[in-house]
C-alpha cells in the first residue's frame, strides 16, 4: 500500500473497510535522532470517499492513495460503518 508521499506502509496494525473508505492503523514507532531524541509515530492513515469530511481530512477531497491523518496516537482500536439509506413504504 502506497501513502500520497509514494512511501510503502508498513508496521499496519489493523486495516477497517466499507463500501467507501478504507482505514489503516500502523504500530507505534520510536526512532532517536543524533541528539538522542526519541520520537514516537503511530496512527492512522486513510483512502476513499470524502464527499461529507468523513475521513478526518479537514476538507471534503476523496483520495485515492493513502493519507495520513493521525500520527502521534497508539490506536487501540477502530471501525468504520456504511450508511445505508431505507425507503419505507406505507
Amino acid at each position: 500500500m502506497i501513502d500520497t508521499e509514494g512511501n510503502v506502509v508498513t508496521r499496519i496494525k489493523d486495516i477497517e473497510a466499507n463500501g467507501y473508505s478504507s482505514m489503516i492503523s500502523v504500530k507505534p514507532t520510536t526512532t532517536t535522532d543524533t541528539t538522542g531524541n526519541q520520537t514516537t509515530t503511530a496512527g492512522i492513515y486513510i483512502a476513499g470517499y470524502n464527499n461529507y469530511g468523513q475521513l478526518y481530512t479537514k476538507n471534503a477531497v476523496s483520495r485515492t492513495n493513502l493519507t495520513k491523518v493521525q500520527e502521534d496516537k497508539n490506536i487501540i482500536t477502530m471501525a468504520s460503518t456504511k450508511i445505508h439509506h431505507i425507503k419505507h413504504q406505507q
